[in-house]
């Protein structure tokens, strides 16, 4: 199952995504690094359950290898724990990340100003 999963499964994911990425001209996919709130530490923190939870956006752009930039924006108003968006490209964009991760993060900050 795991070669198949590497042979086929994930040629396939990358192709749908190179795919979206050029019939909407993308350069990166932005979108929250996780679909919670960061769990606060306790017994059930390490669950199946909240590590599905917590990898739920990531999971696919590394399972093929996509570079991903995690940058925290904001704080939780319950738990003042991180908040974080994603921002994912395709293979070797790893320098265009970088600089659209720069931007946001000077926006952001600006915003908090």
């Amino acid at each position: 199952m795991y070669q198949k999963a590497i042979t086929e499964a994930r040629p396939q994911l990358l192709s749908i995504y190179e795919k979206a990425f050029k019939e909407h001209r993308l350069n990166a996919l932005i979108f929250p690094t996780s679909p919670i709130v960061a769990p606060l530490a306790s017994d059930q923190v390490s669950s199946i359950e909240n590590f599905q939870a917590l990898v739920r956006n990531t999971d696919p752009g590394s399972n093929i290898g996509l570079p991903g930039l995690s940058l925290p924006i904001e704080s939780s108003f319950k738990s003042n724990l991180p908040i974080a968006l994603e921002i994912d490209g395709l293979p070797h964009t790893d320098s265009e990340l970088l600089a659209i991760g720069a931007t946001l993060e000077a926006i952001f900050k600006n915003l908090q100003s």
